[in-house]
Parts: C-alpha cells; sequence; structure tokens
C-alpha cells in the first residue's frame, strides 16, 4: 500500500498552503483522464481555494474552479511555479488529489493512479482549542470506474470518517452508563435494489452479492489496487457499560481533568454518476466496523489549530510531486 502523500495529509487537514514568491510565472496542460468531472483550484500562499477560469487567465479566490469533464483538456497560465493545485470531484465535492506544478509548460493527466487508496484517506480528525468538536472529514475519491449499459455511467467510491453520537465526555469521579450503538452495513441507499442494479447492468434477482461483484469488478478494472467492496444489509450491535470518571491526580500534578472520547466510524459511499451531466443517480452508504476511538481529550486543554509548516520556495529546495503522470510522495 503506497502511503499517504504528506501535501494530501496537509490539504485534508487544511494546512497547506502555496509558496508565496515562487520563481516565476508557468503554464500547464491538465486533463481529466478519469469517468466523471472534476473542479480544478489552485490553493494560495493563505491556503484559499482559487477557481482557475477556463480562459486560462489568473485564478481568483471564491471564484468556482475550472470544469474538466471526462477526455477534456484546459490549459492553464499565469500561476506561480511551486503552486499546489486540488481536484474536487465535480458531483460531491470529493477531494481528488492534490499536486505541486513545479515546471513550466508540462503536462499533467489526473487517473487514477493519483487517488489515495482505500481506508488510507488520512487521519482521524483531531480535537484543537478552536474545534472542540471536530467535524467529519472531507469526502475522499478512492476509485472510480464505468459501467451499465455501454458503459455509460461512472461507479464512484468515496470514504470519510463520521463522528458518532456515541462520543462522550465524563467529568472526575463522575459515574456514567454508556451505551454504545454500531452499525455495519449498508445505511441508506437512494434507490431500490432494482434500480441500482439496473443502472449498472447487473441482475437483481440474486439479491446485492452480484451488485456488489460487479462495483468490485467496476471499480479494480481501472484502479492500481484491489477494490473488494461487499454490500450487505444493516447490521446493528449494542453495547453497555458504566464508566467511572478519574479520581486520581493526573501524571503532572494538577489534579483529575474531564476526558472527552470520540468514536469514528470509516463510511463507504458508492455513487453511480451520469458523466454528463455530473448528476448523482443512486447511492449506496454503508459502514465498517470496528469503530475507532480517539481520545482521552481533556476539553479545558487542547492543543492550538494547526497551522501550515514554511513551503521551500527555491527550486533547489523544493521537491517535485508528481513527474508525469504519476503523483509521487514528496521527499523533506
Amino acid at each position: 500500500m503506497r502511503p499517504v502523500p504528506q501535501d494530501a495529509t496537509d490539504l485534508l487537514q487544511g494546512t497547506l498552503e502555496s509558496p508565496s514568491n515562487g520563481p516565476g510565472q508557468s503554464s500547464m496542460r491538465i486533463t481529466n483522464a478519469l469517468p466523471f468531472g472534476v473542479y480544478v483550484y489552485e490553493l494560495t500562499s493563505t491556503g484559499d481555494f482559487a477557481g482557475l477560469p477556463n480562459n486560462g487567465t489568473a485564478a481568483t479566490p471564491g471564484s468556482p474552479g475550472a470544469l474538466l469533464t471526462p477526455g477534456n483538456s484546459l490549459n492553464f497560465g499565469q500561476y506561480n511555479q511551486g503552486a499546489y493545485f486540488l481536484v474536487t470531484a465535480a458531483y460531491s465535492g470529493g477531494f481528488v488529489c492534490v499536486f505541486q506544478a513545479n515546471e513550466s509548460g508540462s503536462n499533467l493527466e489526473i487517473n487514477t493512479e493519483l487517488l489515495l487508496e482505500p481506508n488510507a484517506i488520512g487521519p482521524i480528525p483531531q480535537p484543537n482549542a478552536t474545534q472542540v468538536i471536530p467535524p467529519d472529514s472531507q469526502c475522499v475519491v478512492v476509485g472510480c470506474g464505468v459501467a451499465g449499459p455501454n458503459n455509460a455511467v461512472a461507479v464512484v467510491r468515496e470514504q470519510y470518517w463520521r463522528r458518532l453520537p456515541d462520543s462522550y465526555t465524563i467529568a472526575p469521579g463522575q459515574s456514567k452508563t454508556i451505551s454504545f450503538t454500531t452499525v455495519e452495513g449498508m445505511q441508506s441507499t437512494s434507490s431500490s435494489q432494482v434500480t441500482i442494479a439496473a443502472q449498472i447492468g447487473t441482475s437483481a434477482s440474486a439479491g446485492w452479492g452480484p451488485v456488489s461483484a460487479s462495483v468490485s469488478a467496476s471499480l479494480s478494472a481501472s484502479s492500481t489496487t484491489f477494490q473488494q467492496l461487499t454490500l450487505s444489509s444493516e447490521t446493528t450491535s449494542y453495547v453497555s457499560e458504566t464508566l467511572t470518571g478519574m479520581t486520581a491526580n493526573s501524571s503532572d500534578g494538577s489534579g483529575p481533568t474531564t476526558q472527552m472520547y470520540l468514536y469514528w466510524q470509516l463510511m463507504d459511499i458508492i455513487n453511480i454518476v451520469d458523466p454528463s451531466s455530473n448528476l448523482v443517480l443512486g447511492s449506496i452508504v454503508s459502514g465498517a466496523k470496528p469503530v475507532v476511538i480517539s481520545g482521552p481529550f481533556d476539553p479545558n486543554a487542547l492543543p492550538p489549530l494547526p497551522t501550515p509548516a514554511p513551503q521551500a520556495t527555491s527550486a533547489a529546495e523544493r521537491r517535485k510531486t508528481w513527474v508525469g503522470s504519476r503523483l509521487v510522495p514528496r521527499v523533506a
């Protein structure tokens, strides 16, 4: 399994910025080789997403990204060498990839090699002094393919970390009975089994098994890794236990502290997308077990909001994050 590139981790945590003083202006041609439309943004020196107009002029913070439909290319100019670019799914806004452009006149193909691998979508969100209760993580595209009659639809797999309502806080010396509810398997579908089966061109008479096989085959056909996905009916587990907060002094002698525990579940989303309109025709949402528990955290002593690491700006200091059309981890 490939490691998650540091650039992707930084962007998903909101700490990635483009260098403020690159060596000069550049131009680049970007081609979308994915079976669904994408938006392309340039990251500013403050980490803002700047939309890239389709006419190749300078990016503008807060404006829409440049839309690249499947198989199409666009030329982009007037950006600083060393700038970072973000690619998102046009149908959902899910994270597709991030890359740093270091060569003028280069060609970049957005393909499945640039996607993060399933179950390797970056760290679980962590609380900080600004966000005591962290939100769910960003959806990340981890696989895609085509299916249905004449390969007319795109099958796109996304994953994200969902914070569960079972998360809790317990005060020093407090006793509390905690009930944990874990849901595994399909939690919601936007369409019936028959409808989804028809959209991807498989049989609905034998349950979700043929649908799982068809989706896995579609994702694996154009992926750089195996994509095995099993769609099963929802099952729910209940656990109840009594907990007691700390009563002894903490290790630094400051006394017992309030403890917060956050429960996270890895969620899988299968979207059936119409490439011509970027509309989702159907979707399946499922949760994986086991649930991941993070903590304990002291809500009164959380670390500050993460800040961006200093970016190297000279050509000698920077390291390319992509070669040709292949993304490679940046070397520190």
